[in-house]
This record gives structure tokens, C-alpha cells and sequence, in this order.
């Protein structure tokens, strides 16, 4: 299917991560300028829905939601802007910035295809099977990584998907998963990405073709220090992946700025070229940066994805190091 006009859904309805919503919007407009955004954040405070309403190609769009529901609101909204008549649309979560034109993506792939994303390499219990077997659902195939929906394109043809998967959201047991601590929950049922990983590798929806944004060359996944791995950063010297994904700690909440690879992320150099377009109190995380962030980067003269290389490294050497510990530990007990 050629594309014609890119559709985008955003949702947001956490006051404190506004500005992630006017990065991503400030980043679509630049390098997607044709694109409609649909923008979900009833919530979220007048003062952004006012800066939206100024913003060109921005549909400030309505659903009623419980907020608690939180992550577990993509199949809904979707299902709404296909309801509106969309022939597609690509979900884009609020903490992301794209740092490229990204339409190719999505031109030239039939109705059939679902796009999604690449979990980040270190994420545990890698696949769909062990998700789709932790659900009690029929088993279909496996995947070769871990799918991950911060950017997800559906079509018409993905209806049926996206009832599975609304309906795998509203099972009790996912919502009692949900209502424990995160440390607490099953692996297959951490979050919605889960649930649609199972129905993925489930019979009933092993024919649809997945077509994933690779980790490290499409999308960087900046979770903690090494979701964005050493690997990857040496692979990206020319340029940054046209997705940075704030997943986890998002670098603005005030927790996260003592953080030293949080100011030296991806995101945060993803961001520079908006600075002057937020608040004073939106951009203080930019400007406000920890000492040994100022070295880093002055060590690496900026690199966006060198900057962070030497905190990467630290901790996956940490993990490797802790792992050979506790199988020496076991060693010693047998």
C-alpha cells in the first residue's frame, strides 16, 4: 500500500511528562510536516492543549478513559481513529523524539503487515512463545525478538488484533498483575506490549506478518544505560536512529537529572534543537546537567551515541561480572 497521508496517534495523561508530548509533536513537525497528529491528553493541563491548539496538522481527539488504565489504552485508541475512518495509523508513544523523515517505514507494505518495534537486547524472557505460553493461549510460532509497541502501525486489517488484545487487557488476572508492583508481576504480563507479543505468537494470529523497526539502526531504546548498547552506539557514528525512546526513567522528571547517563542519552541530544521552544521549567533537565555528564561529553565532543558509551559500557560489564559471581556461587554450593 503506497502511503498517503501518515496518521499518528499520541495519548498522554500524566501532567509531569507533558513535555515529552511537545518534543514529540516539535519532532514530527520538523521531519514529518504533512503528517496529522491525533493527540489523546484530556488530562493533561490547558496550557498544553492551548500550545496545541496553535500547532498546524494537530486534532486534539476525545475518548473517554479511566486514567488508571495508564500503557493499556493503545488498542482502544487505535480502534477509535479506525472507527473515524483511517485507513491506518501509527501509535508513537509520548516519549519519543524522531530525529528523521519516517514515513519509509511504513510506505510500500500491504494492509496485512503490523509494524512494531524491537525490545531492547537485554530485556528478559526474549520472544513471543513464552508470552504466549504464560497466557494459556494455542501456540503458533515465535518470533525472533521481543516486540515492543511504542511505535506500532495497524490498518483496517488489524481489527481483529486489536479486539484479542483489548479483550486480553480487561482479564482479570492481567489486571491483578497490574495492580501489583512491578518487581511482583509475571514476566508475560509486565505491561500491554506482553499481551500483544502473546496473541502474536498465539494459532489464532501466527499468519499476521510482523515487520519490526530493528534496535540499535531504526530505534534506540534508551532504557537505563545499556538499553542503548555499546554495540549499537558504535554503529550509529554517522547519525542517531531516526526513533529515541525515553524508556524507562524519562531524563525531565526531577529523579532522573542527578543521573549522569540521563544527560548524556540520546534523548537528550535528540532534544537540543527544541530547547528554545519549551519553558524555563520545561528545559530545566537540559540545562541543568551533573559534572561528570559535562565530562563525558566534553571527552567525546558531544557524540550523541559516544557521549553515553563509557556508562554503557560500565554496566554491562557490571552484569556480566555479577552473572559469572552467581555462577560461581552455585559452583561452590554443589
Amino acid at each position: 500500500m503506497r502511503l498517503g497521508t501518515l496518521h499518528i496517534c499520541i495519548s498522554e495523561n500524566r501532567p509531569a511528562d507533558e513535555v515529552g508530548v511537545k518534543l514529540l509533536v516539535l519532532s514530527l513537525a520538523r521531519h514529518e510536516p504533512t503528517a496529522i497528529l491525533h493527540l489523546f491528553v484530556n488530562d493533561l493541563s490547558d496550557g498544553l492543549k492551548a500550545w496545541l491548539s496553535a500547532r498546524p496538522n494537530v486534532i486534539q481527539d476525545s475518548l473517554p478513559i479511566d486514567p488508571d488504565l495508564t500503557w493499556n489504552i493503545k488498542p482502544r485508541l487505535l480502534t477509535k481513529l479506525l472507527d473515524d475512518d483511517l485507513d491506518s495509523v501509527v501509535w508513537i508513544d509520548s516519549d519519543i523524539i524522531v530525529t528523521a523523515p519516517i514515513g519509509r517505514f511504513f510506505d510500500g507494505l500491504d494492509d496485512d503487515t503490523l509494524v512494531l518495534t524491537e525490545e531492547y537486547f537485554g530485556y528478559r524472557n526474549q520472544g513471543a512463545a513464552v508470552r504466549t505460553q504464560g497466557w494459556k493461549l494455542p501456540a503458533g510460532r515465535d518470533l525472533p525478538f521481543t516486540p515492543n509497541s511504542a511505535v506500532l502501525r495497524v490498518t483496517q486489517r488489524h481489527r481483529p488484533l486489536l479486539s484479542a488484545w483489548q479483550a486480553l487487557l480487561e482479564r482479570p488476572d492481567y489486571l491483578a498483575a497490574q495492580a501489583a508492583p512491578w518487581a511482583q508481576r509475571p514476566f508475560y504480563m509486565m505491561g500491554d506490549q506482553d499481551a500483544l507479543s502473546a496473541l502474536l505468537g498465539s494459532r489464532d494470529f501466527a499468519h499476521v506478518p510482523v515487520q519490526p523497526l530493528r534496535r540499535g539502526r531504526d530505534i534506540a531504546q534508551c532504557f537505563k544505560e545499556d538499553g542503548y548498547s555499546p554495540t549499537e552506539r558504535l554503529a550509529n557514528l554517522r547519525s542517531l536512529p531516526p526513533f529515541i525512546h525515553a524508556q524507562g526513567g524519562k531524563p525531565w522528571r526531577p529523579v532522573a537529572r542527578s543521573m549522569a547517563y540521563q544527560s548524556v542519552s540520546p534523548f537528550w541530544y535528540a532534544a537540543q534543537p527544541y530547547r528554545d521552544e519549551l519553558t524555563s521549567d520545561e528545559r530545566r533537565w537540559l540545562d541543568e546537567r551533573p559534572a561528570s555528564a559535562r565530562v563525558l561529553h566534553a571527552m567525546t565532543l558531544g557524540h550523541p551515541s559516544l557521549a553515553g558509551l563509557p556508562p554503557a559500557v560500565g554496566r554491562v560489564v557490571a552484569k556480566r561480572w555479577a552473572a559469572a559471581a552467581r555462577r560461581a556461587r552455585k559452583l561452590m554450593q554443589r
